[in-house]
């Protein structure tokens, strides 16, 4: 379900997918330009990462539930500031922001990006 609607997104914006994935590239390569925002592993969310979100823990049990979300846009407010957007994976288009801050968000985990180079993206150092 979740490619298909990947494969929806990624027909209705590029007429084929190797252009898709190399335009993503190079929007993921500008947004490593500007300030970043991490996952919970310290690596830069991009365009086109999926992202598995913490949303809460059973009573019974203590399983945790998890939602998934994929970043659409990369988009700047009207003051400047960076923020990616997020969607729900839906049909509806709904979505939220993610303002690029440099923070690390501890619930959220890229677990699949668009050209499969996540895990060989640069962490960023600690500051000494």
């Amino acid at each position: 379900m979740m490619q298909s609607l990947t494969s929806q997104m990624i027909d209705g914006v590029f007429p084929t997918k190797a252009k898709a994935v190399g335009e993503l590239s190079k929007l993921c390569a500008q947004s490593s330009d500007k300030a970043a925002i991490y996952d919970k592993t310290g690596r830069a969310i991009a365009v086109g990462d999926v992202l598995k979100v913490y949303h809460f823990t059973a009573a019974l049990r203590r399983k945790k539930h998890y939602m998934y979300k994929q970043v659409v846009a990369n988009d700047n407010f009207r003051d400047g500031t960076p923020v990616l957007r997020v969607s729900h994976l839906d049909l509806s288009g709904d979505g939220y922001t993610l303002i690029c801050d440099g923070s690390h968000l501890a619930d959220y985990e890229i677990v699949q990006s668009i050209d499969c180079k996540h895990e060989d993206r640069p962490r960023p150092t600690a500051a000494p």
